[in-house]
């Protein structure tokens, strides 16, 4: 009986905690809906709206898919629009490299003809207005319940789906911020590579040389992480794009111990280390290198297991240098503290693109 009892009390539960709904109105300018997602993961990727809308309640959970996954993620948000008067929202997808979302929309118990599809692979007109991400306009009618159905497929890329419901001046401000910014660090770094670069024709010290290769690797890897590139392409099925963040990556993890280690001799604290680091370069290059190639690019296994181990490498690395920087400015080393405390900003820009 007591069992029985348990049974029934998680039956009620999830079915509370399934038939959630989000209060809207009009007055709504940001609201994050991660707390708020139910997902489904169709391990066929064969699944349709109509059978996607027909799953029983207790399909859908709340746990979110960060890692790589070769299937279809699906997410369906729940709202309700208690008033009187019909309004529009913005809703946001936020991961630049979602190859296929589909969103579709449920009002009042029916599915809507009308759908709308986009991600990287699709033309950026299919958005609701021009931007690195993916922005749809959802119609919220008078006294209505309405849920959207999202269909995110990313076989080369993570398939998280971070979800945003936000006015349209919220969303200009928004997509002007990340345009400020965007200009703002790629012309930091233009002038700083240019600045380089003659010091390097006029001086001929290598330093100069590995600024740059470094500086090309950061620009990559930050432009391609807040969507630049995109901006001036259409669509990208072939996901140049990772292609393009994958060699700015490379250039970072192979260059920046060149460049510190022309500043302050890294190489003369630890031989061994310095040279393990150099090797870790390489091994991401070659990594990096195979990815180029459509045989491997377009094998799921690699991809995934590839790009995590490339992700610890340079996270290694990245903390390596930190730590021997560390150590350097406790020894007093000539310009150790200086470059230790650049060196911590840089890193925060560059995660801070990711981010």
């Amino acid at each position: 009986m007591r069992a029985l009892l348990l049974a029934l009390l998680l039956l009620v539960c999830i079915q509370v905690l399934a038939s959630e709904r989000i209060q809207v109105s009009e007055e709504l300018e940001l609201m994050e809906l991660a707390n708020h997602t139910y997902r489904y993961s169709d391990t066929t990727t064969t699944l349709t709206i109509n059978q996607s809308v027909s799953l029983p309640d207790h399909k859908w959970n709340k746990i979110n898919v960060n890692g790589f996954t070769p299937h279809a993620e699906w997410s369906r948000v729940s709202f309700e629009n208690n008033t009187e008067k019909g309004f529009k929202k913005v809703l946001y997808l936020n991961n630049l490299f979602t190859y296929e979302a589909d969103f579709y929309f449920v009002v009042n118990g029916q599915l809507q003809p009308d759908y709308t599809a986009t991600g990287l692979s699709r033309p950026k007109d299919s958005k609701l207005y021009l931007d690195p991400m993916y922005p749809i306009e959802v119609d919220f009618p008078p006294n209505s319940k309405v849920d959207v159905y999202l269909r995110a497929y990313n076989p080369m890329s993570t398939t998280n789906t971070p979800l945003f419901l936000m006015s349209f001046d919220e969303a200009m401000k928004l997509k002007n911020k990340r345009i400020s910014i965007s200009f703002m660090w790629a012309g930091i770094l233009i002038l700083s590579l240019l600045l380089s670069l003659f010091l390097y024709i006029n001086i001929r010290q290598e330093i100069f040389l590995n600024y740059v290769f470094l500086g090309i690797g950061t620009f990559m890897f930050c432009s391609a992480n807040l969507g630049a590139m995109l901006i001036f392409v259409d669509s990208d099925p072939k996901q140049f794009s990772l292609d393009y963040l994958q060699i700015g990556a490379v250039l970072v993890l192979n260059f920046m111990p060149r460049f510190l280690n022309g500043i302050v001799p890294i190489s003369t604290i630890s031989l061994i280390a310095w040279r393990g680091v150099k090797i870790v370069g390489y091994i991401g290059g070659a990594i990096a290198t195979l990815y180029l190639l459509p045989f491997f690019k377009y094998n799921f296994d690699y991809t995934a297991i590839t790009a995590n181990i490339l992700t610890l490498l340079t996270a290694a690395n990245f903390l390596y240098l930190l730590v021997v920087l560390l150590i350097a400015a406790l020894r007093k080393k000539e310009r150790a503290l200086i470059l230790f405390i650049v060196y911590l900003v840089y890193l925060g820009v560059a995660f801070g693109a990711v981010l």
